[in-house]
């Protein structure tokens, strides 16, 4: 084989890896481009369950907006001494679900760490207001069981 001809071909190899690259990158593109226009004008249905606190395994179906807290009128109505009326608010924006606290005296956490501002959240995420614990998951998702004290445990 002269070196022409082996450099003619490693030549054609590079373009065709390049092309290969190039369909991966269009198509991975393409795929996000699709899943985001399924969700305009919409929003994924998603679920808040209650693992700690009064009414444990309890789903709440969630819409576009959301307030959560003690009053009649709440979207996700937890009745609880620890809960504000108007304790949280959560939404579904570009794509996201948002999460945030609107004054509550006993603070909105998420896996622990306390929303001092409007923050995103991913499904499986622990949503705390006072001290009940809710999950967020996708609706039709197995529901997680809801967490209960080991009999001579210190939980």
């Amino acid at each position: 084989m002269t070196p022409a001809i082996l450099i003619l071909g490693l030549r054609f190899l590079a373009a065709l890896a390049l092309y290969a690259f190039l369909a991966v990158v269009l198509v991975a593109i393409w795929s996000q481009i699709r899943a985001a226009a399924r969700y305009e004008g919409g929003f994924p249905a998603a679920t808040l369950v209650i693992l700690e606190g009064p009414s444990p395994g309890q789903s709440f179906a969630l819409g576009e907006v959301n307030v959560l807290g003690r009053a009649v009128e709440n979207a996700v109505r937890v009745v609880d001494e620890t809960v504000s009326a108007y304790h949280a608010r959560m939404w579904y924006q570009s794509g996201q679900w948002w999460l945030e606290d609107l004054g509550s005296r006993n603070g909105t956490r998420v896996n622990e760490v306390a929303v001092d501002r409007p923050l995103v959240l991913a499904y499986g995420d622990h949503v705390q207001l006072g001290r009940v614990c809710l999950e967020l998951g996708r609706a039709g998702a197995p529901e997680p069981a809801p967490r209960t004290a080991i009999p001579g445990g210190d939980g």
